[in-house]
């Protein structure tokens, strides 16, 4: 796992192929295969082995990784049903976060103010600040606040964020200008002198440290 969290999707994806050669039936390697593919573009395999990992029941980062793609592709009605699938199948969200999640979804998708979104989802890190709402806020395209969150001192989610910010939607996150302080903290910077940049991406600095990404 340690390649796709650094960004190293083809070693990512070849070591996620293997395990797959030696259990077949394993969800999680389904559903890993799936990810890399759509970071790699290739979103029709993506879907199938996504959507296999979910029947074998790797449900929630499967839903996840669905509604990356359907964000990738735009089609309304088909973010609303992968983000009702995300918030039923994803463990981690409890009954006290789902409404709070709903409700954001469904001001994101009355086309609020990026301002007027960032303003609510302040109010419901502010209501309960030991969950991380990470990943809601990149879901909802908030980058700042994804950002801020990402970075803020709270208890330990099992969240595994470094894993889920490669693909094409999460463009932004990469790319602002605090990523460096995520990356270092996660000692990524001297993974990558040893193996390699990420997919894509150029590790630049110093004076000023920051990932560059193509996609």
């Amino acid at each position: 796992l340690i390649w796709i969290e650094a960004g190293r999707i083809d070693e990512a994806h070849a070591a996620f192929s293997r395990g797959h050669e030696l259990d077949p039936l394993s969800g999680i390697h389904f559903g890993w295969l799936g990810a890399t593919e759509l970071i790699r573009g290739d979103t029709d395999a993506a879907r199938a082995h996504l959507e296999r990992a979910h029947t074998l029941g790797w449900r929630g980062p499967a839903s996840a990784w669905l509604l990356k793609l359907a964000l990738q592709q735009g089609d309304g009605e088909e973010i609303s049903r992968r983000f009702d699938a995300w918030l039923r199948d994803d463990g981690r969200i409890g009954d006290a976060q789902r409404d709070a999640h709903r409700a954001l979804f469904e001001r994101m998708r009355a086309s609020a103010s990026s301002a007027d979104l960032a303003a609510a989802f302040a109010d419901v890190v502010r209501a309960q600040p030991d969950y991380d709402w990470t990943t809601l806020a990149l879901f909802l395209g908030l980058t700042d606040a994804a950002m801020d969150e990402a970075l803020r001192a709270k208890p330990t989610s099992g969240q595994i964020l470094l894993m889920m910010i490669w693909s094409p939607v999460d463009h932004a996150f990469r790319m602002h200008p605090r990523f460096a302080e995520l990356a270092e903290r996660a000692g990524l910077p001297a993974f990558w002198a040893v193996h390699g940049e990420p997919a894509g991406c150029r590790w630049t600095g110093p004076p000023e440290r920051r990932l560059e990404c193509d996609r």
